[in-house]
């Protein structure tokens, strides 16, 4: 079973630009392709694009308040905390562009359906979302883009 901190420390980002442009180019992959995917199923719905686009909102938040942790504090492995917040949220956006992209019709190569589904348990085990906290949101981290 995969484990975060395992893919924390396999990411190694070549420059500092990529641990914000990653995420960043997969939420918007993310995101046409939950459009299609919606377009596609006749399931286009200004509401969910809502709850979609505010959800990237709270990651490109996430981003920056890793980046604050940087530049405004000598915390100790703060840049690490960004580096494992990017590489999260490029790995959260992965999951659903794939699961997108099949329910589009595109083969995606069943090893890859697998790790990333095994990737979900763990890191729906790992997440803390609204459902934990009580708020009664689903919280749903692994879908995301419509």
């Amino acid at each position: 079973m995969v484990n975060l901190v395992n893919v924390y420390q396999e990411v190694q980002f070549t420059s500092v630009h990529w641990i914000f442009l990653l995420p960043l180019a997969f939420m918007l992959i993310d995101f046409i392709s939950g459009f299609l995917k919606a377009w596609k199923n006749n399931e286009i719905d200004s509401s969910k694009m809502r709850k979609g686009l505010i959800k990237k909102v709270g990651e490109v938040l996430m981003l920056a308040v890793g980046e604050l942790l940087v530049a405004g504090t000598m915390l100790p492995y703060s840049t690490n905390i960004l580096q494992f917040i990017s590489a999260y949220l490029s790995l959260m956006e992965l999951i659903s562009i794939f699961e997108n992209l099949a329910l589009l019709g595109v083969p995606v190569p069943g090893f890859i359906t697998k790790t990333l589904k095994q990737t979900a348990k763990t890191i729906e085990k790992e997440t803390i979302t609204n459902e934990n906290s009580g708020n009664g949101d689903s919280g749903d981290s692994t879908s995301s883009g419509e």
